[in-house]
């Protein structure tokens, strides 16, 4: 009904975009990601930097409120990494359905032209089917790599997260400075 009066107004339904459009939408899209990527992972390292700096100085609150920072950044960068694979896989899929559209399209002129000659179209036929199933289980992989991208998007747990940022950035202070976490706590304990 609303097709019905949307036509009766002069609005036309929309178009369906040309497999061009969707390709140059996709490539655009994954180009602003890997843009976004690129911005995050500064980020990531100015978060990390700071929980650093943080244990360092023994300050535990500013440690927590970092690597949280840190961990959320991860998350997102993991969501981001997700979505490029996802459209570099689209645009792999997209290429493929556009190959098998051509090749089912030349395999029925020759079913065509081997029936006007009177030859048997039988083992052509047959290909055709085949590459026309091939085509579907395309249709169905670019499916199933759009259900993957919710899974992508889970981030786990931050307190996991904080413990391993910890212990990764005291083995690094550890390296640097040549001083243990306890021996840092001991003195920080004789000082206080």
């Amino acid at each position: 009904m609303g097709n019905i009066i949307g036509n009766l107004l002069g609005k036309k339904k929309p178009e369906k975009p040309s497999p061009q459009e969707v390709i140059a939408r996709i490539r655009l899209a994954k180009s602003k990601l890997e843009g976004k990527k690129k911005e995050l992972d500064r980020e990531e390292n100015r978060a990390r930097n700071e929980a650093k700096r943080a244990l360092q100085t023994g300050n535990e609150a500013e440690f927590r409120v970092a690597s949280k920072k840190y961990s959320m950044i991860q998350g997102q960068l993991k969501a981001i990494s997700g979505f490029i694979e996802l459209a570099a896989n689209s645009l792999n899929v997209l290429d493929l359905q556009q190959n098998f559209k051509e090749v089912v399209e030349i395999g029925e002129l020759l079913k065509s032209v081997q029936s006007e000659m009177g030859l048997d179209t039988g083992q052509l036929e047959k290909a055709i089917g085949d590459i026309q199933a091939t085509f579907e289980q395309v249709n169905g992989a670019a499916e199933m790599i759009n259900n993957a991208v919710g899974a992508m998007i889970n981030t786990g747990e931050l307190g996991e997260e904080e413990e391993k940022l910890r212990e990764e950035l005291m083995a690094e202070i550890e390296g640097e400075t040549g001083v243990t976490e306890k021996e840092a706590e001991l003195e920080k304990k004789l000082k206080g």
